[in-house]
């Protein structure tokens, strides 16, 4: 192989290597938040818990049940009802 072409393949790795330091460098760090089935529509997770449509909508407002948006539809996450239930909060209003 000539030197100059070493020369070249030589700058590529090291242009290389660089780059892929900036990129790990610049990285952020992966969200260990999860969604687990099963996935309810609003008018199952509140006819799981009892309620109306309405005091849901209110529970997720103030963060009290996770959901997950997928295109037009929101969906509730059951584990997150389950703890709902398991803390045994009340609606207050």
């Amino acid at each position: 192989m000539n030197r100059s072409k070493e020369s070249r393949i030589s700058k590529a790795i090291l242009i290389n290597e660089g780059l892929q330091e900036r990129a790990e460098d610049e990285e952020e760090p992966i969200s260990e938040e999860f969604v687990s089935a099963p996935l309810l529509s609003i008018s199952e997770a509140a006819k799981s818990l009892g309620i109306g449509r309405k005091e849901l909508y209110r529970l997720i407002e103030w963060g009290e049940i996770n959901t997950i948006r997928s295109g037009d539809s929101i969906r509730v996450e059951g584990k997150s009802l389950e703890a709902f239930k398991a803390g045994g909060k009340t609606m207050s209003v």
